[in-house]
């Protein structure tokens, strides 16, 4: 009993088929890890942009700070020339700069305190964000495993039906006279 040539036709078409549907499935999971990667690269930079930015840059800081400054100079002048004026004491002067510097210092703590709070903040986003990250991973790496033992199935069941669908002659046994007219002898089953 042989392979007829639609059997051999249909088993081709599977293992194209087969490589084929393998070959797409490859490149889905390639731009899948690259959109990954890219958004793995986008959130470290975020998170090193929020974390490790310095309090007294940001722009609303900056100018807050900047303002103060002015505000303390233009107060620093005023109280020199009152002093000048009603002949206060040095010391006088000295307690309205002191007085000036530890407003001034009192901002630049509170900054410092909101800066612990958006560095926790920042990290919590991380942390969730990783997450979510490792979790996608982890799904394209299922994915590709799960193509890969769905190929490796239809495989061996390609390899299955051809085999299946092909035997060999010394395991047939031929056909007695009576069947076909001629004379056969028998051979030895040596399978």
């Amino acid at each position: 009993m042989g392979v007829s040539a639609l059997e051999i036709a249909g088993l081709g078409a599977s293992v194209v088929g087969n490589v084929f549907g393998g070959i797409k499935t490859a490149e889905i999971a390639k731009k899948q890890q690259e959109s990954l990667d890219n958004e793995k690269a986008y959130s470290e930079s975020l998170f090193n942009k929020e974390y490790y930015q310095d309090e007294l840059n940001r722009s609303e800081n900056a100018s807050y700070l900047r303002q103060l400054q002015n505000n303390q100079n233009e107060n620093t002048v005023k109280a020199q020339r009152t002093a000048a004026i009603t002949g206060a004491t040095p010391e006088a002067t000295a307690a309205q700069a002191k007085n000036e510097g530890s407003v001034y210092a009192n901002a630049v703590n509170r900054m410092a305190g909101v800066a612990y709070q958006r560095k926790d903040q920042a990290l919590s986003r991380y942390g969730e964000r990783r997450s979510a990250l490792v979790s996608a991973q982890n799904g394209i790496y299922e994915s590709k495993k799960n193509a890969w033992g769905t190929f490796m199935g239809n495989a061996s069941r390609l390899g299955s039906a051809a085999l299946s669908n092909t035997s060999s002659p010394l395991k047939e046994k031929p056909l007695p006279f009576e069947e076909t007219g001629t004379l056969v002898e028998e051979t030895p089953n040596f399978a």
